[in-house]
């Protein structure tokens, strides 16, 4: 396992390896290119692209690298976006039951775009407000009082 200034001379692109360390690594990793990023965007707590690691990445692993989904996502309605030679197609995912492991989690290419919406119902939850916001007063015991002037 690399020890942290070894990292942090990776980082910052230097060369140089201090002789106290036991790694033979002396070069910068390479940058991400646009080819090996997928996107997670709509009802997460972080939607962003993300780099696959060694090419390989799943929708579960891409969702959890967004820091997971919001309370108000729609599960069941979440789609994947990919790029075919047929063109753009949507693919739908069905996280609910990924997530409970009665459906495969699905491999994802390059370029792909995991995008989980908004539920409606979900999101209205708890903010619909009652029709009056008075409490009803009493029936009247007598008819109401007359002036004329």
């Amino acid at each position: 396992m690399l020890s942290r200034p070894l990292i942090v001379l990776l980082v910052f692109g230097l060369s140089q390896v201090s002789p106290c360390q036991k790694s033979t690594a002396s070069s910068k990793p390479a940058a991400p290119t646009q080819g090996s990023i997928v996107y997670v965007v709509g009802e997460v707590h972080k939607a962003g692209g993300y780099t696959m690691e060694n090419g390989r990445m799943t929708v579960l692993q891409a969702i959890s690298l967004a820091e997971g989904t919001n309370p108000t996502a729609a599960l069941n309605k979440a789609v994947l976006i990919r790029n075919t030679a047929a063109g753009r197609q949507q693919i739908p995912l069905g996280l609910k039951n990924i997530l409970a492991a009665k459906a495969p989690d699905i491999p994802l290419q390059a370029g792909d775009i995991v995008f989980i919406p908004n539920s409606a119902a979900k999101s209205t939850r708890g903010t619909v407000f009652p029709l009056y916001d008075v409490p009803p007063s009493p029936p009247l015991q007598k008819p109401a009082p007359f002036y004329d002037r």
